[in-house]
């Protein structure tokens, strides 16, 4: 392959790279993708905001690691997921150690990468 051809594909690369991350860090709500092993891959500005947690800290990381307190219930959804279903959820209680209780609108697709949307809001009856 000439070099010209191998130059103009990596632009190419560097500019889906960057249009992801526009159309990630633009979305109102909290996004995550995981490799099949649930290590992070990417995450928009969102999801860092809503976690607290520090985004160059979360790449490469086992969701389980970061989030020891994740459920039993979580950890199926994920793994049915991963085996490629689609599950959501408009109002689910999601404990979280360091935080009072939270109410979730999320949803999780099975594609690969998994992909991981969630909505953080408060509830009130």
């Amino acid at each position: 392959m000439p070099p010209s051809s191998i130059t103009n594909l990596l632009q190419a690369l560097r500019d889906s790279k960057f249009q992801l991350h526009q159309i990630l860090d633009n979305s109102p709500g909290a996004i995550a993708v995981f490799d099949r092993d649930m290590r992070f891959l990417v995450v928009n500005r969102q999801f860092v905001r809503d976690t607290g947690i520090c985004n160059r800290k979360l790449l490469g990381c086992y969701l389980y690691v970061v989030f020891p307190e994740t459920s039993g219930r979580w950890k199926r959804i994920c793994t049915r997921c991963l085996t490629g279903a689609s599950e959501q959820c408009d109002e689910d209680p999601f404990p979280r150690a360091d935080q009072p209780q939270e109410r979730l609108r999320w949803s999780v697709h099975g594609e690969r990468p998994m992909v991981r949307s969630a909505e953080s809001f408060c509830f009130r009856k």
